[in-house]
């Protein structure tokens, strides 16, 4: 409260007074989304001011960004009062995550359960395949595909930043060295072999094979074979002379589908 005293001769004054408030005004920014290597976010000023003005250039109340920095907005409130803030933003790495299966490597029988388990340490992890859709904040995964298939995990760190792994499962009948076509059959023999391994098929239309593949448990493909010319005959015959013992995928491609069945050299 400031008061003023005028004086006309000695004797005879007057007094005016006056109430002065001061007015606190501040202004803050939000940062809106994970900020993760690779992506934008949001920063967004308080509403309500006039003449927004950052240090990018932008006179808007909210702008994108996409790398490291130390960013300030000034602008004036409704009383003409001027503000500005500051806000460091760091663009954080998504954490790797990766995929273990029990059994390993993941090929089961059908009607085997699988546990797949991503790495620990993640806020929440979403796993997504054609037969399944899972979203916790645990990292294991148990279920039982019907059929061969590839697994999606999605994983949120800390930072809120998203990192993916992929597994494919495969899924074979483990009863029989045929697989059932809808008018045929697919003929694998000897199975278990030593060496030599022989694919047989008679069948029309879209079951015909044009390819198959021999693939070890990395998923690295060592044999592959295609014909450029379709009969409804199929024969072929597979040498793993010069490959190790063990457990082998062969895919059989088909218009009808890609088949899976595990071969064992032994």
């Amino acid at each position: 409260n400031y008061t003023v005293t005028g004086f006309n001769t000695p004797a005879c004054n007057s007094d005016y007074s006056v109430q002065v408030n001061i007015i606190s005004s501040s202004i803050n920014i939000n940062n809106i989304g994970a900020a993760c290597i690779g992506d934008t976010i949001l920063l967004q000023a308080d509403n309500g001011y006039l003449n927004y003005q950052w240090n990018t250039g932008d006179t808007t109340r909210t702008i994108e960004i996409y790398s490291d920095g130390l960013y300030n907005v000034e602008a004036y409130d409704i009383n003409g009062c001027f503000v500005s803030q500051d806000i460091n933003i760091n663009f954080n790495n998504p954490t790797p995550v990766s995929i273990v299966s029990n059994p390993t490597p993941p090929v089961i029988c059908l009607g085997e359960e699988i546990t797949l388990e991503g790495s620990i340490g993640f806020q929440n992890y979403t796993w997504k395949s054609p037969s399944t859709v899972s979203s916790s904040f645990s990292p294991i995964l148990n279920y039982s595909p019907i059929n061969s298939e590839t697994v999606i995990l999605e994983a949120i760190d800390i930072n809120g930043c998203t990192s993916f792994d992929t597994i494919i499962i495969t899924v074979d009948s483990c009863q029989t060295n045929t697989i059932n076509l809808m008018s045929s059959k697919i003929k694998i023999y000897p199975n278990p072999t030593e060496r030599i391994l022989f694919i047989e098929h008679e069948s029309s239309n879209k079951e015909k094979i044009n390819k198959i593949e021999i693939l070890n448990l990395e998923g690295k493909v060592i044999i592959n074979k295609k014909k450029e010319i379709l009969s409804s005959y199929y024969k072929e015959q597979f040498d793993f002379k010069n490959q190790s013992k063990g457990v082998y995928i062969m895919k059989i491609y088909t218009e009808l589908g890609v088949f899976s069945k595990r071969v064992i050299i032994k």
